[in-house]
């Protein structure tokens, strides 16, 4: 296999078009500033990836998250005790927990609906939700 000679001097040109075009990347500005002014001087503007990445700072509204997480629980159990046919209870959210109201027969009805549809046997049965009966008119859902 021969080489052309006309192919190692453009490989040999292109190459050192590379350099030179490449050169006030390495050599500090100060130097480039005193070069022939037909050659190149500006540095490539490096993006983030090539200084160091980027700094990303994620937060959470604990008190919006904790709100919308009420809100969405007071839906679940209004809709749970509908279909349960437990009416009479009126529930609102206090102390970040929805609180329902009513005859104590009728808290009771809410509360086996409430467990029966949230699978929650005991009181403490999951880590997530509570169920607690703090008086016969009363039941806290947090």
């Amino acid at each position: 296999m021969s080489t052309y000679p006309w192919k190692l001097v453009m490989y040999g040109l292109i190459i050192l078009f590379g350099i030179v075009v490449a050169a006030p990347n390495v050599i500090p500005s100060s130097q480039a500033g005193h070069w022939p002014s037909w050659l190149p001087s500006k540095h490539v503007a490096l993006g983030l990836d090539l200084k160091g990445g980027a700094h990303l700072v994620l937060e959470i509204d604990a008190a919006a998250l904790r709100e919308e997480i009420l809100n969405t629980a007071i839906a679940d159990a209004r809709a749970a005790l509908r279909e349960a046919h437990a009416g009479g209870v009126s529930a609102r959210i206090e102390n970040d927990a929805v609180v329902f109201r009513g005859e104590p027969e009728r808290i009771s009805a809410a509360a086996s609906a409430l467990r029966a549809t949230f699978g929650l046997s005991e009181p403490h049965a999951t880590p997530l939700l509570f169920l607690e009966q703090p008086s016969a008119s009363q039941l806290r859902f947090h």
